[in-house]
């Protein structure tokens, strides 16, 4: 059933380098700029807008899916997986994916173009994969890269980024940012849900 990698899109991983850690909320716009062959509207049924919590290696991502309600996902850098937690049929659900540690897919290409977003001067790259896939990342160097292992090229803190996943090419521009403190209880995995498999998600949706 088509919902199933729909509600599986992550928009993160998370893997802090040396630079200054980023504290604070980040609230992306998403754009879906290429889908598979006959999932013509099916991105009116995704995200559009995604909130980020950071707080240096840990991200809390909040969005909306229309037909799945409200997602939750938590990673924190001491766990090998990923928890998504999903608002479905009324029912709080909670899974873990875990994390896949892949080498570098892209070459780094470094572009001469600069723009501000949010506030904020952000460089070009653009990543090209084995297979002729192209990626371009705005990125800034004030932050580090909260990203890593999905953009492990990048070593600052994306601001406006394409992502690949289940066929599905869309892009995350930063509409606002704001360093403020970020509690540690935003990145507590939850207990009072319903924690199931991946496999059994499936079943359901069938």
């Amino acid at each position: 059933m088509r919902i199933l990698p729909l509600i599986c899109l992550s928009f993160f991983a998370m893997k802090a380098l040396a630079q200054k850690p980023f504290e604070g909320r980040i609230e992306f716009k998403v754009e879906y700029l290429s889908m598979p062959d006959g999932w013509e509207g099916v991105d009116k049924m995704l995200p559009q807008k995604a909130t980020w919590l950071v707080r240096g290696g840990q991200t809390r991502i909040v969005q909306h899916v229309p037909l799945a309600g409200w997602q939750v996902l938590i990673y924190r850098p001491q766990l090998d997986s990923f928890y998504q937690q999903i608002e479905l049929f009324d029912q709080q659900m909670l899974f873990a994916k875990p994390l896949s540690f892949e080498p570098n897919r892209y070459r780094a290409v470094p572009q001469l173009e600069t723009k501000e977003i949010v506030g904020l001067e952000t460089k070009k790259m653009i990543l090209q994969s084995a297979f002729g896939q192209v990626i371009e990342v705005w990125y800034t160097t004030k932050f580090s890269n909260t990203l890593g292992t999905e953009l492990p090229e990048i070593k600052g803190l994306p601001l406006q980024f394409e992502v690949v996943r289940n066929g599905i090419k869309y892009r995350l521009t930063a509409l606002s940012i704001k360093e403020e403190p970020v509690d540690d209880t935003y990145f507590i995995i939850p207990n009072d849900v319903v924690r199931i498999h991946v496999s059994e998600l499936q079943k359901i949706l069938e």
